[in-house]
Parts: C-alpha cells; sequence; structure tokens
C-alpha cells in the first residue's frame, strides 16, 4: 500500500477542491464566463495555485468532463449489477438497462447535460469524442464480452467493432436527448428506438 506524503494529500486536496469549484462554475455561469479568478476565489486558493495543477481553463474543463463521465459510468455499473448476477440471465434485457440507465443519467442529469452540451465548442469535436469514448467504450466492451460469455450475443458480431458501433449510436442518443426542450421524454424516445436498434445484436430465445 502505497502511503501519500502530506505534501501529496495536500496537493490532491487543492485539486479536487478546483475540479469541483469548476464543475459549479462550468454549469453556472457557463464555460465562457467562467474566469480562473472565479474558479481559484471559489476554491479558496490563489491563481497560481491553480495553474500548478492545470495548464489552461480547457484543461479545467477536461478534468470535470473526465470526472463526471466517471462517475456516471460507476453508477451505470452498480445499478446494473444485479441483473448481470441473476439466474436466468437476460443479455438483452441487461444491455438495455445498461443502455437506459446511461441515456438518462447523460441526458437528463442537469450538470453532465449542460458539460455535454458545451463539451464540443470547448474541446473540440476531436478532443471531447476522445475524453468520452475513453471513459464510456470500455463499459460497453464489459457488458457485450459478459453477454458473449452467457452465449447470447450473435457469435458473428465481434465485440471490439460491435462496442464502437454500439457507443456511436447511444453517443448520438445522448446528444439528441441533451438537445431537446423536453429531455425526459426524449429520453423514453431514444430508449425505445435503442432498443429497436440494438435487438439483432443478440440470439433469440428460441435459439439459445
Amino acid at each position: 500500500m502505497v502511503v501519500k506524503t502530506r505534501r501529496e494529500e495536500y496537493a490532491a486536496l487543492t485539486r479536487a477542491a478546483i475540479v469541483d469549484s469548476a464543475r459549479t462554475l462550468f454549469v453556472d455561469p457557463g464555460y465562457a464566463d467562467a474566469s480562473i479568478d472565479a474558479i481559484a476565489a471559489a476554491a479558496r486558493v490563489s491563481k497560481g495555485a491553480v495553474y500548478h495543477h492545470f495548464a489552461d481553463k480547457r484543461a479545467i474543463f477536461e478534468e470535470v468532463l473526465r470526472s463526471e463521465l466517471r462517475s456516471g459510468i460507476e453508477q451505470v455499473v452498480a445499478r446494473t449489477a444485479d441483473s448481470q448476477r441473476q439466474d436466468g440471465f437476460d443479455g438483452r434485457a441487461f444491455a438495455l438497462a445498461g443502455a437506459t440507465e446511461m441515456l438518462t443519467l447523460f441526458g437528463t442529469d442537469p450538470v453532465k447535460r449542460s458539460l455535454l452540451q458545451q463539451g464540443p465548442a470547448v474541446l473540440g469535436s476531436e478532443r471531447i469524442r476522445r475524453v468520452d469514448e475513453g471513459q464510456v467504450l470500455p463499459l460497453i466492451r464489459a457488458q457485450l464480452t459478459t453477454i458473449a460469455e452467457r452465449g447470447q450475443l450473435r457469435p458473428e458480431l465481434p465485440i471490439p467493432l460491435t462496442a464502437r458501433i454500439v457507443y456511436g449510436l447511444l453517443l448520438a442518443a445522448a446528444g439528441a436527448i441533451s438537445a431537446d426542450p423536453d429531455p425526459d421524454a426524449a429520453s423514453e424516445a431514444a430508449t425505445r428506438v435503442v432498443d429497436r436498434m440494438i435487438t439483432g445484436l443478440f440470439v433469440r430465445p428460441e435459439d439459445r
């Protein structure tokens, strides 16, 4: 077990305070109006301390977004864990449960929704794709692997490619939900669309 020094503990606490304060300010008043000075003041650290941990405001935004994606993925995993352990495992239901949790969380949670909406303009489409993909894609691969191990994913479908395609579908769906004036209704509709589109990935019950 690695024990952190007092200096390392203080640095970690300072960085966390900066990220927490920036998260709040990036949502309201928004990235464009959230200055480094305001972030430092909210975190109760010096402006120099902010720049010690982050190169610029975009780097802070990227860290905030990574943190939100990571916490979201942890919630999705926790909420779908029971269905993975149940007898009579249903791969399609397991996949849809994960997709539903993901779309609901990232499409309707006000903090995640705001950050995802601002992300492309702040980081650029390619950088935001790498950040998002690095957090979400491993979860999709893991879920498909679980389904395949239970013999319920069509064997002709390669998991890495299938995961990327499903990831693209969910990314588009989450973007549509976050941009809709009624995200709750959009989330329900998007879940139905995703269900129809991924159903063909799985071995039918009568063929098992």
